[in-house]
């Protein structure tokens, strides 16, 4: 929808179109509303006198009402834009959407004569910004929305849409970078979702993302243009998931990789995690989150480091079990680490759990989430952890190093009332 342009809704029965703006399926004070309704319970000569009157149009009517009233109530609560909504029932709603979505889609034509307009069986949902037309000789003239879910011809014209559309942004990515970038900014997030739904074309996809990293500011870093920039002996793809850029580049998880000198890509789009899911390698090189996991380096990590952390972790471990203690209701273990080299302390998570800031995004959309319980990582050379072993109020200063360990990573403490009175607490006795 926008305020400044003219809405409507458009009418079909049957899936037949009837008229473009029948304003009676809308109360006036949602004109800005654009969308379609198509229903079974309307005659196919139905006329806007008839629509004024009859009782199904009222039921329609309400059931379009209360729709987009509620898709108005989810952008409300979870501020965000509204999403595509579908809906099919008594109401008769089979589809009200958003401006924004409707404006692109691909028309199609059988044999120069005009079928439908958006036809979203001939391309993947996340190629949903690509405007055009097709014109095939190979379908019925009287082809339905149902039988393109179904022919061979609509998955054969579906593959060879893909792969001209991407062929084009591969082109662009290729010879035309300052176009490409501009598209990136506005449509490269819908194209990561190509990795979970398009497993056919999934390494031609991952050649086209672009990401910001620990050394550049801007969204312009290739899996390519990385490989060929990793160091020697380097041996996985480092990334990091954040709220922003620079909650990532200047999270403590990246302390140990600006020490050495290696480059860490940072994923700030909401659907990079998910989307990472079904990407766990590119052209034979792992992909690593350096939130995840015991901090590897492999041969970039010499003996005496390797030695040193396992020195820490048994010089250490009275404090280790006395803070696992402290706080065995919010992290699931406690361990020192070679990770860190300015901070006291940092979270991360087992390899293959759900991260921290993917679960906070979950119930920030309100859908059901798996309690995740952070590993508590602490620098063991870090003038703090050292003074902590020794202090009084032992269990405080513990709560205390675990917020802001989730503060830096862009989390809030579960009581942030407790969490200032432990602090106003150590500052009244310094």
């Amino acid at each position: 929808w926008n305020r400044d342009k003219k809405g409507g809704l458009k009418l079909y029965v049957k899936r037949v179109f009837i008229m473009d703006d029948a304003e009676a399926l809308l109360p006036t004070y949602l004109r800005f509303v654009k969308g379609v309704v198509d229903s079974s319970d309307l005659p196919l000569n139905v006329s806007r006198e008839l629509l004024q009157e009859s009782r199904d149009v009222r039921a329609i009517r309400e059931g379009c009402t209360k729709r987009v009233l509620s898709m108005l109530e989810d952008m409300a609560r979870n501020d965000k834009p509204a999403e595509p909504q579908v809906a099919e029932g008594a109401d008769g709603v089979t589809d009200v959407v958003s401006e924004q979505d409707k404006a692109a889609g691909v028309k199609l034509y059988v044999n120069r004569v005009f079928i439908m307009d958006d036809a979203q069986a001939l391309l993947p949902t996340y190629l949903r910004f690509v405007k055009g037309v097709v014109d095939s000789s190979d379908l019925p003239l009287n082809v339905s929305r149902e039988l393109l879910q179904e022919s061979r011809a609509v998955k054969a014209i579906r593959e060879g849409c893909t792969k001209r559309v991407l062929s084009m942004i591969e082109d662009m990515a290729a010879n035309e970078p300052e176009k490409f970038a501009a598209f990136y900014a506005e449509f490269g997030a819908v194209l990561k979702e190509g990795l979970g739904e398009d497993f056919a074309n999934r390494d031609r996809l991952a050649k086209l993302l672009r990401f910001a990293s620990s050394t550049t500011d801007t969204t312009s870093v290739g899996f390519a243009d990385y490989k060929a920039r990793m160091k020697e002996g380097q041996d996985a793809i480092y990334y990091i998931t954040a709220d922003t850029q620079a909650a990532g580049k200047n999270s403590p998880q990246l302390e140990i990789f600006r020490k050495k000198g290696i480059e860490v890509l940072l994923m700030t789009d909401r659907v990079d995690e998910w989307a990472l899911n079904y990407l766990h390698e590119f052209d034979g090189t792992p992909l690593q989150s350096v939130a995840k996991g015991a901090v590897d380096l492999g041969k970039l990590q010499d003996d005496d480091e390797k030695k040193a952390a396992e020195e820490a972790q048994t010089q250490f471990k009275p404090m280790l079990d006395r803070l696992k203690e402290a706080l065995k209701d919010k992290a699931a273990d406690v361990r020192a680490t070679t990770r860190l080299v300015d901070s006291p302390a940092c979270l991360v998570v087992q390899d293959g759990d759900m991260s921290t800031q993917l679960a906070r995004m979950l119930k920030q959309a309100g859908q059901a989430a798996p309690e995740v319980k952070p590993i508590l990582e602490i620098n063991a050379q870090h003038a703090l952890v050292k003074k902590l072993e020794g202090s009084e109020p032992f269990d405080d200063l513990a709560h205390i190093l675990f917020d802001q360990a989730l503060l830096a990573e862009g989390g809030l403490p579960d009581d942030p009332a407790a969490y200032v009175r432990r602090v106003n607490a150590l500052l009244e006795k310094t």
